[in-house]
C-alpha cells in the first residue's frame, strides 16, 4: 500500500477568451475589425492550484495472480484569472471556481494472471466526477474496460 499528498501551483497559465467588437477587447487581446465576428484569443497570466491525495494498493492473491487498485481525489481552484467567466449571470469571476475538464475523482483497478504462454492483464479505470467549461455543470462519470495480453518474443525468464 502506498499513498501521496500533492499540491501543484501553476502561474502564468493560459486562458482562452472570445473577443467581439463590443465585449472585452484589451491590449493583450485586441479586436481585428477586418476579420470581424467572434475571435478567439489566448491570454497568459492566470494561476491555479490543485491539491490531492493518491492512494494505491497492490498485492498477490496467488503466485500467478496479482492485483492493483488506485484512487485519486483532487480539489482544483482558479487563483487568478484575467478573463470573464463563461456564465456571467452565475459568477462574477473565475477565481475560486474548479478547473474545467479535470477528473477530480478517479479510480482504477487491474488484475494480472501469468500463464505459461505469457501474461494476461485486465483493468478498469473509472472517472467519477468531471466539470465542464461552465463550472456549474458536471459531466456524468464513466468507466472503461481494458484488456492486455503479453507474450515473450525471445525465450527467458520474467
Amino acid at each position: 500500500m502506498s499513498g501521496a499528498l500533492f499540491q501543484t501551483n501553476v502561474t502564468n497559465a493560459r486562458e482562452s477568451v472570445n473577443v467581439t467588437s463590443t465585449t472585452n477587447p484589451t491590449a493583450a487581446c485586441p479586436y481585428n475589425s477586418a476579420v470581424g465576428g467572434t475571435q478567439p484569443c489566448i491570454s497568459a497570466g492566470a494561476a491555479y492550484q490543485i491539491r490531492g491525495i493518491d492512494l494505491e494498493v497492490t498485492g498477490k492473491i496467488t503466485d500467478k495472480w496479482s492485483v492493483f487498485g488506485g484512487l485519486v481525489l483532487m480539489k482544483s481552484e482558479v487563483t487568478k484569472s484575467l478573463v470573464p467567466p463563461a456564465d456571467t449571470l452565475l459568477y462574477s469571476t473565475n477565481v475560486g471556481l474548479p478547473l474545467a475538464n479535470v477528473a477530480h475523482q478517479s479510480s482504477a483497478c487491474s488484475a494480472n494472471i501469468k500463464s505459461t504462454t505469457g501474461g494476461r492483464s485486465a483493468g478498469r479505470p473509472y472517472i467519477v466526477r468531471r466539470f465542464t467549461a461552465a463550472p456549474c455543470c458536471r459531466e456524468p462519470g464513466y468507466g472503461a474496460a481494458e484488456l492486455l495480453a503479453l507474450r515473450h518474443v525471445r525465450g527467458g525468464e520474467d
